[in-house]
């Protein structure tokens, strides 16, 4: 590792860490993105009567070492910082008099705009074989030392149980980066309509969204591209017959990808009763939650691809009063098992060239489940979860990797199953999380998670089925998270420290390309989400 990285590593540790023991800030997401839309809406919500004009400054560090155990292979690091600032506008229906008169219970119209600034302080050279360092920054353009780009502009709204949002944002949908480990996420220009019911009697609530876009901004670019110049981006493998494909600027759609989704949740509550002891009251209750969702991906010259899951959770509560009849002094424990299971068919849309992204007539499906078990015991969660992939002989599972993401109960970061058939793969994973009090640098929320995986692959030479020459391996992935928070300030700061190990498990006919940056490696990487939020 070289010495200006780790220089520049504790500076900022230092830093951020020191300025904790002076000012205070809320809890958020451990380990995501804040530039993922789940922080940001909850950020954004407004209510009718909200005037205020809210800006937003969010800062992400990462630090990133690949380290690969040949020695006459190379190693590489990265430094990378995103600045960048938000605006939102106050309701706009509030300025009109009408509505100002006979103000809508449930009515918003805001606009939102971003710019997001990209800069490289201390890397290794991109140059030589570079796979995961060179996606914190532009691709396309290895050698560029800042960027910048307006990442969201926007209208945002709300009339009753439909919601939109059009312009160019943060997506939500299984098969597009919201977050991951990048510096900045994927974003989209198109548009977003939401609609959803709650059949009371039933317990049932109903919500479908329509989503299309028209372009891309690929994390590990900095480009706004159409839909098709946005596939290819990314090293493209081989096809079927083990020829090496490049089909940037190839696909030739309709220009528009649509992804709708349909879910469908019931729930249920009851209340077991209470037991009493000569200290204690412990009222019991029992959740039950089961849904069925539903996402499409299509491009008309690309492919058609479905994914129904379903899911389900069992709970059972404990609210345990310590001192039996006294208000207010009670704490919780609980114990929930869940279970999920999908299955992705993909079929190809595509005419048949050497050179295209699929091959014609394709097909392919994928089944993954998973099991887990939680248990909360006042300020501590602990939680084990099992998960299998099986992809089918059928044929390849394809996403383009400059805006897809694997779905599956057995993805861990660092490497994807996408562009591979015949594979199966086995996951465990535990989590341990502490809440806790108040403390002289302001920890809030501390968790540790182990996780291990056995992925079994088509051989390297199987080109039908292995798209990138990725051999069998296991993976062992170690991650700690810090929260902080203080006195309901409106700051942000979450601390992540990340060690992954790849082991190979498959032949690769001692032939370097297939172990480079692929198996009998490891990876440090560092990240700081910090953020401050105000009204102006």
């Amino acid at each position: 590792m070289n010495f200006v990285g780790v220089r520049n590593i504790f500076s900022i540790l230092f830093f951020l860490i020191g300025s904790q023991l002076f000012g205070g800030i809320e809890q958020s997401k451990v380990g995501d993105s804040i530039h993922n839309p789940e922080t940001v809406n909850l950020l954004l919500t407004k209510t009718f009567y909200d005037k205020s004009h809210k800006m937003l400054f969010q800062s992400r560090y990462f630090f990133m070492n690949t380290n690969n155990y040949d020695v006459n292979a190379p190693d590489f690091y990265a430094n990378g910082m995103n600045n960048s600032l938000s605006y939102q506008s106050a309701n706009l229906l509030y300025l009109f008099k009408k509505l100002k008169q006979n103000p809508p219970p449930i009515s918003t119209l805001t606009f939102n705009v971003e710019y997001s600034y990209l800069s490289n302080i201390g890397s290794s050279d991109f140059s030589n074989n570079n796979r995961y360092e060179i996606g914190l920054f532009d691709i396309k353009n290895p050698s560029l030392k800042s960027m910048g780009q307006i990442t969201n502009l926007n209208i945002i709204g709300r009339f009753k149980n439909l919601d939109f949002q059009i312009g160019r944002f943060v997506p939500q949908s299984p098969f597009i980066n919201a977050q991951d480990g990048r510096l900045r996420p994927t974003y989209i220009q198109g548009a977003i309509f939401a609609y959803g019911h709650e059949f009371l009697p039933l317990r049932l609530n109903v919500s479908t969204r329509l989503g299309v876009a028209n372009q891309f901004l690929v994390r590990g670019s900095n480009e706004w591209c159409s839909i098709n110049q946005s596939v290819g981006i990314y090293p493209s493998g081989v096809n079927t017959v083990g020829k090496a494909l490049n089909y940037l600027n190839s696909v030739n759609s309709n220009k528009l990808l649509f992804f709708p989704s349909l879910h469908i949740v019931k729930s249920n509550e009851t209340y077991l009763g209470t037991i009493a002891t000569y200290f204690d009251s412990i009222k019991l209750s029992r959740t039950t939650e089961n849904s069925l969702n539903y996402n499409l991906v299509y491009l008309n010259s690309l492919f058609t691809t479905h994914l129904v899951e379903l899911k389900g959770l069992l709970q059972v509560n404990r609210k345990i009063n310590r001192f039996r009849g006294t208000s207010g002094l009670y704490y919780t424990k609980s114990t929930a098992f869940s279970y999920g299971f999908m299955w992705i068919h993909q079929n190809s849309n595509s005419s048949n060239s050497e050179i295209n992204y699929i091959d014609s007539r394709a097909t392919s499906n994928v089944f993954s489940a998973m099991l887990s078990l939680r248990k909360h015991d006042f300020s501590w969660d602990y939680q084990i979860t099992a998960a299998a992939t099986r992809i089918s002989k059928d044929g390849r599972y394809l996403m383009p990797r400059e805006w897809g993401r694997d779905p599956f109960y057995t993805f861990m970061p660092r490497e994807r199953n996408e562009g591979f058939g015949d594979l199966t793969a086995l996951t465990l994973e535990a989590k341990i999380e502490r809440s806790l009090s108040p403390n002289f640098i302001n920890l809030k929320r501390l968790s540790f998670t182990l996780g291990c995986g056995n992925y079994l692959l088509p051989d390297v030479k199987d080109y039908f089925y292995n798209k990138y020459g990725m051999p069998s391996y296991q993976q062992l992935n170690t991650i700690l998270n810090f929260q902080f928070a203080k006195n309901k300030k409106p700051h942000n700061l979450a601390i992540q420290l990340w060690y992954v190990q790849k082991f190979m498990a498959g032949n690769t006919y001692n032939q370097i390309k297939y172990e480079l940056n692929k198996v009998n490696m490891s990876q440090v990487n560092i990240v700081v989400n910090y953020s401050y939020a105000f009204d102006i």
